[in-house]
C-alpha cells in the first residue's frame, strides 16, 4: 500500500512535496539541503570550533557558577561577574554568525536558536543530506536510526537538572 514507513521519500522542498509524504502517506523522508555542505565545511575550521569550545566553556562554566553560589540572593559582585561572562558568549556567538559570511545567518538557526526551518526539517524529515550522491556510502539495506526527537530538557537525561525539581529526581531514581 501507498501508507508504508516502507518508502523513502526524497524531496528538495520541505513544504511543497516532503511534509505531505510524512503526513498523508506515513512514508520515511529524506531532505537534500545543498546549504548544509556549506556549514559542515564552516564547522569543520578552526575558528569555528575554538569559538564553539569557548562557547561550551563559558556557559558550563556559568551553570557551575550559579550552582556554586546556590538560591540565595546574588551579591552585586556576583551579578556583574555573570553579566560579564554572559556577554562574553555573546561575543563569541556573534564572532560565529560573522564566519557564516551571511547577513541572513544561517538557514537553520535564528540567531543562536533552531529556525522554524530547522525544526520542520527534524519533525519531518528522517534524514536530510547535502546531494543525493550522499547516499552512495550506504548499502541499499542501511537502516538509519535518527537521533532522538525529544526537544525538552526535562526529556534528555544527559541534558542536566538545570530546571527540574532535585527532590522529584531523586524520589523517582
Amino acid at each position: 500500500p501507498l501508507a508504508s514507513p516502507n518508502v523513502l521519500y526524497i524531496g528538495d522542498s520541505l513544504f511543497a512535496d516532503l511534509v505531505d509524504a510524512k503526513r498523508g502517506f506515513g512514508w520515511t523522508t529524506a531532505a537534500v539541503t545543498p546549504e548544509v555542505r556549506y556549514e559542515i565545511d564552516l564547522q569543520a575550521q578552526s575558528q569555528f570550533t575554538n569559538a564553539q569550545t569557548v562557547i561550551e566553556l563559558l556557559l558550563h562554566t556559568l551553570k557551575e557558577v550559579q550552582v556554586l553560589l546556590g538560591n540565595g540572593l546574588r551579591s552585586d559582585h556576583d551579578i556583574a561577574m555573570i553579566d560579564r561572562m554572559e556577554r562574553m558568549v555573546s561575543l563569541w556567538r556573534e564572532e560565529q554568525n560573522q564566519l557564516l559570511g551571511n547577513p541572513f545567518g544561517s538557514v537553520f538557526r535564528a540567531k543562536y536558536t533552531p529556525s522554524l526551518f530547522a525544526h520542520s526539517l527534524r519533525r519531518y524529515c528522517d534524514l536530510y543530506m547535502c546531494n543525493i550522491s550522499a547516499l552512495r556510502h550506504y548499502s541499499p539495506q542501511h537502516r538509519f536510526y535518527p537521533d532522538d526527537t525529544r526537544l525538552l530538557s526535562h526529556e534528555i537525561q544527559k541534558a542536566g537538572p538545570e530546571c527540574w525539581d532535585f527532590e522529584e529526581i531523586i524520589d523517582t531514581n
